[in-house]
């Protein structure tokens, strides 16, 4: 059954943060995912917030087998310089190294959100390690391991968490709009919206106002809140896409006022109102 509310959007941002359960919206998208269910809103996502996400997720992916890599080679280094001793081990004493070099490692992310969820998987691996190293020693008296049969098992983990993310996104996207955008509509919503600089955005929003000629009971659903949520009233009146946090999200869509429709100048009209 689905709802006579209308439907949601999900920007990548929301998308990713499921896939990745980020800590930091955690009761966010538990609220909204929770009133998704209970009311039977459809949620979807556009060709551009598709690609988006799957490129966030092949990032990760990809930091997370780099952080193997550099790490096991990094290790070998300190224990065999020379390159001659192939059953170099890692034990307990050598932790403090490891929080040291994870340490550094954080300190070469910056504050965009593709670095922060790296940091956040960093985190997982940085414990997944110290855990394991702890476990590995539980049982018996030997208080070391080999270096290349333990960096082996961290490997297969990467792989395992890329592949586990790839799974829960293919979940996440099952609902496409498949409502591609055009020339005219772009430019029609950049003229309209010179606050949002984003021109990823741009393009989400102006795939958003294509899909509304089906769909016109639509809440956007984002949680980016310096492009989006930060200019949610510009843009409604702008271009008539109702943009909201996930905790506000079933309100606005519940709201009797539907986006208004919005009339796209035909190309020639567009280019004599600039």
């Amino acid at each position: 059954m689905t709802s006579s509310l209308g439907e949601f959007i999900y920007d990548s941002s929301v998308i990713i943060a499921q896939v990745f359960q980020e800590s930091r919206y955690e009761s966010r998208i538990r609220h909204l995912e929770r009133e998704v269910d209970l009311q039977h809103i459809d949620h979807l996502a556009t060709p551009s917030i598709i690609r988006e996400t799957r490129a966030k997720v092949k990032l990760v992916g990809e930091y997370a087998t780099q952080t193997v890599r550099e790490l096991h080679k990094t290790m070998m280094y300190i224990k065999d310089p020379s390159n001659t001793n192939p059953n170099a081990t890692i034990g307990e004493d050598d932790i403090p190294f490891l929080k040291t070099y994870f340490s550094n490692l954080a300190k070469t992310l910056g504050g965009n959100r593709s670095e922060q969820i790296q940091k956040e998987r960093q985190d997982y691996f940085e414990t997944w390690i110290i855990t394991n190293l702890h476990e590995s020693f539980v049982s018996g008296s030997k208080r070391t391991v080999p270096i290349s049969d333990f960096m082996a098992k961290c490997a297969n983990w990467a792989t395992d968490l890329h592949s586990s993310l790839n799974s829960e996104l293919q979940k996440r996207l099952s609902k496409p709009t498949e409502v591609a955008s055009d020339d005219q509509t772009l430019e029609y919503v950049k003229s309209r919206l010179p606050c949002v600089k984003n021109e990823s955005d741009k393009l989400i929003l102006s795939e958003i106002v294509k899909y509304q000629k089906k769909q016109n009971k639509l809440v956007f659903v984002a949680l980016d809140y310096r492009d989006l949520i930060s200019h949610a009233s510009e843009i409604a009146e702008a271009i008539g896409v109702r943009v909201a946090d996930p905790l506000y999200a079933l309100d606005l869509l519940k709201n009797p006022r539907v986006g208004k429709p919005v009339s796209i100048p035909t190309h020639q009209d567009f280019i004599g109102t600039r």
